[in-house]
């Protein structure tokens, strides 16, 4: 039993029409579950983190929006553009 990709059935296809024995679709068949088994365990877990990473960006967008500020984030804090600014004079700007 193992998981195998296209090419490898491919080639398990093309051998199968010269050896037909029970043993061997037996072997084929088991194969073939066990990777349709593991795509379905893939896409599962894809399929979870889709949803954990949508969940977790609802949560953000709406608690932005109805709570205030986000989680995270530090408060804004409104300065006096005078302060903050140099002073500069007219004729500093050809200088």
């Amino acid at each position: 039993m193992a998981v195998r990709n296209m090419d490898e059935f491919k080639k398990v296809f093309e051998e199968l029409s010269d050896d037909m024995t029970p043993e061997r679709i037996t072997q084929l068949a088991e194969d073939v579950a066990d990777t349709i088994n593991d795509m379905r365990s893939q896409i599962d877990t894809a399929n979870s983190k889709a949803q954990e990473v949508e969940t977790e960006w609802r949560r953000k967008y709406t608690s932005r929006f109805f709570e205030g500020a986000p989680e995270g984030s530090c408060e804004f804090q409104q300065e006096d553009e005078k302060d903050r600014a140099e002073e500069i004079g007219f004729d500093d700007l050809f200088t």
